[in-house]
């Protein structure tokens, strides 16, 4: 993985933030990425997945926004990391 925002462990993110995805090449234009987002308050949290900057990155909007202090966990299936991973 190239790049993630916010980062693994990040503290004092606001509630209203999106996540970032840059897996390093382009992303397929028709592929399904495997990922799912679940908030220790919240449970699984669904939204809208973006592709930008030339198909090189993925960006994930919650429908709405995270709970204050949760601890939130992205679980990224191969498609996405090259292996499972949770972060």
């Amino acid at each position: 993985m190239e790049y993630l925002s916010p980062v693994p462990g990040a503290e004092q993110v606001a509630p209203q933030t999106h996540l970032i995805f840059r897996p390093g090449g382009s992303l397929a234009g028709d592929a399904e990425y495997g990922f799912t987002v679940t908030g220790s308050t919240s449970g699984a949290i669904s939204g809208r997945t973006v592709r930008a900057e030339q198909n090189r990155t993925l960006l994930f909007y919650p429908a709405t926004p995270f709970e204050l202090g949760e601890t939130v966990t992205v679980e990224i299936g191969p498609e996405l990391s090259g292996q499972n991973k949770t972060i």
